[in-house]
């Protein structure tokens, strides 16, 4: 959460994006199980490899890797990992999780370069146009100014692609609305509907913008041509302007950073799930 906020406080638009590059690798699995790691897992391993500088996906405990015989680099600090402990609460009724400590494939010694068996870059355009099916509400093209989501009837209404001056702000403009109806009570179940410019309304227009770009991102590894990094430098400015009204509320800032990660985390489970 402190590595977002510092970037969106403190970076350009360039640093803030050049940052976002470099999460262009393969979702983080462990290459023992050969499973992926999933929801806060994956976040947390995800930003530990950025903030690190690990361009291999692959996590996995000490003794798994010796089973490969994979030996563990001397002076090698770990990343954590938390599962729920089955039928365990506190005494308030929350869960209770286990950690376990995992490495990078970076950390090991003779540890083969194989390669990785997933990449999100792969067909990402064609997926985002299925994500309104994936979440199971409806997306309609209609002769309107500005894209809407109607949590009420849950629908997203967009202008057609002709009014947007790229295919790529349509896309934003997609995304953006999609974030919002993550907080739809079948979904994330977030506060939706209040009043322009109330604190709420700024909050859910930041945790938004911050999910789509991330998303983005994703679907587009490289962030390069003209008209992409224009669309980005308008989104950029339209996110830093709520963060401006926001004022000097860092709390809050945090606040609206989480619910954009859990909506980036809710899309981009969705998006995997996708067939093509």
């Amino acid at each position: 959460m402190v590595l977002f906020e510092e970037l969106l406080l403190k970076e350009s638009f360039a640093g803030f994006f050049s940052r976002l590059n470099k999460l262009d690798i393969p979702l983080p699995f462990n290459p023992i199980t050969g499973l992926y790691y999933k929801g806060w897992n994956r976040l947390i391993l995800g930003l530990d490899g950025l903030v690190k500088g690990f361009s291999d996906p692959r996590w996995m405990g000490k003794k798994q890797a010796l089973s490969k015989g994979w030996k563990l680099k001397k002076n090698q600090q770990s990343s954590y990992i938390y599962i729920p402990l089955a039928k365990k609460s506190s005494s308030k009724g929350y869960p209770r999780y286990a950690s376990r400590a995992v490495y990078n494939g970076e950390q090991f010694e003779d540890i083969d370069r194989s390669s990785f068996p997933f990449a999100f870059k792969e067909k990402g355009e064609d997926r985002l146009f299925k994500l309104g099916d994936a979440l199971k509400l409806k997306v309609i093209e209609a002769c309107i100014d500005k894209s809407c989501y109607l949590p009420a009837q849950d629908l997203i209404v967009l202008p057609p692609l002709s009014h947007f001056k790229s295919k790529f702000c349509f896309q934003l403009s997609l995304l953006h609305e999609l974030a919002h109806a993550t907080g739809h009570e079948s979904r994330l179940h977030r506060r939706l509907g209040d009043n322009y410019r109330s604190y709420f309304y700024i909050v859910e227009e930041i945790l938004a913008e911050f999910s789509t770009l991330l998303i983005f991102a994703k679907i587009h590894p490289g962030l390069q041509g003209r008209s992409l990094q224009e669309a980005l430098e308008e989104d950029w400015g339209y996110l830093r302007h709520w963060i401006f009204l926001l004022g000097a509320d860092n709390r809050s800032l945090r606040y609206a950073i989480f619910q954009g990660l859990r909506a980036f985390l809710y899309l981009e489970e969705k998006l995997l799930a996708i067939p093509l």
